[in-house]
């Protein structure tokens, strides 16, 4: 009878969970400013079954990649899906990232979607294909750049880039060697 009291009590202890609402996240998506996320609904969005995180990170993911949405919302839902990133699971990545692949087809990639499934978590779950070519198109404007030193000016925006795509671990094998040789006869020659 004590080790079931005390296991009662052990769970009664504990803040209760609720289920976080779709609109929520929207309210704070379209706040104007500065937004935050209080511990409360991370810890919400960490324990919400599979089906609502993925209808949160879908909201999110479309909202940052809609343009009619007004930037301010954009940028927050881009804010947001990074915060959400390391508490949402791989399963509901998974069929967030089916979602996206759908809706792109064979289009190619662009700055604003790897930015924002980076973001999200979702760049590892696109086709390897649509990345490579994605990240060589971004190594081919290095090399049109080039690793002058006169060339500086350019060099600082275009490396910043990589952060906002997930760094060196999201660019494919086969174009990783290439960026890094330019990468890093740009920073050598400055």
């Amino acid at each position: 009878m004590y080790t079931f009291a005390t296991c009662i009590d052990a769970v009664l202890s504990k803040d209760p969970i609720t289920l976080i609402e779709v609109r929520e996240v929207k309210q704070i998506i379209e706040a104007s400013g500065p937004i935050t996320l209080d511990t409360r609904l991370l810890a919400d969005f960490e324990h919400a079954p599979d089906q609502r995180q993925q209808e949160i990170v879908q909201v999110l993911v479309s909202t940052a990649l809609s343009n009619s949405a007004a930037d301010v919302v954009r940028e927050n839902a881009y804010l947001v899906l990074q915060e959400l990133r390391e508490l949402t699971r791989n399963g509901v990545r998974l069929a967030v990232a089916k979602v996206l692949l759908d809706r792109l087809g064979r289009t190619a990639l662009d700055e604003l979607t790897v930015r924002v499934a980076h973001a999200a978590g979702l760049l590892p779950y696109l086709h390897k294909g649509q990345r490579k070519d994605f990240f060589s198109k971004q190594l081919d404007k290095l090399n049109d750049i080039g690793h002058h030193w006169k060339q500086h000016e350019a060099h600082g925006p275009a490396l910043r880039l990589f952060e906002d795509f997930g760094g060196l671990t999201e660019i494919p094998n086969e174009v990783k060697p290439g960026i890094i040789g330019v990468s890093m006869n740009a920073v050598s020659n400055h």
